[in-house]
């Protein structure tokens, strides 16, 4: 037996209703405002294929997030960053362009890939915003916008 799982409205149950014996799974069309498509299924079902397997529609997943424990987690898949994390000069370091830092310098001498780093920096912003409320959610991403505005170059006339 399989699980189809997606995203909200990809088109899970249309595609099962090609692969059973009676295609009877409730679908709905697209809107026509985004030509997206709408959430119909509300909860898990199992249908038999034409070739006799078993297959389980489930419902779409709005949003997928991270629990608390994946602050842990995301230490212990990244281990090689937090090792050199620890060798940086400061603490805060925030693995950019600050003098000393030990990220930055595996980058360049070809042990660590920016994409690996780029990878860890996103995880650990979920993981930090699985914290938070939504309305600390919305006020951190401000936060971290409005810092990035201020380390962008201005232009000089």
């Amino acid at each position: 037996m399989g699980d189809i799982v997606g995203s909200s409205g990809v088109g899970k149950s249309t595609l099962i209703n090609q692969l059973i014996k009676e295609p009877s799974v409730l679908t709905s069309g697209i809107r026509a405002d985004d030509d997206k498509g709408r959430h119909t299924t509300t909860n898990r079902q199992a249908y038999q294929t034409v070739s006799g397997a078993f297959i389980v529609d489930t419902p779409g997943m709005c949003e997928l997030g991270m629990t608390s424990s994946m602050s842990e987690a995301l230490k212990t898949v990244f281990t090689d960053i937090e090792t050199l994390a620890q060798d940086c000069r400061f603490k805060d370091c925030q693995h950019q362009s600050e003098p000393g830092c030990a990220i930055q310098a595996a980058i360049d001498a070809g042990s660590l890939t920016p994409e690996r780093l780029a990878d860890f920096n996103k995880l650990a912003i979920e993981a930090d915003y699985s914290q938070l409320s939504a309305r600390e959610i919305e006020q951190a991403k401000v936060k971290r916008l409005m810092g990035s505005l201020k380390t962008r170059p201005t232009k000089q006339n």
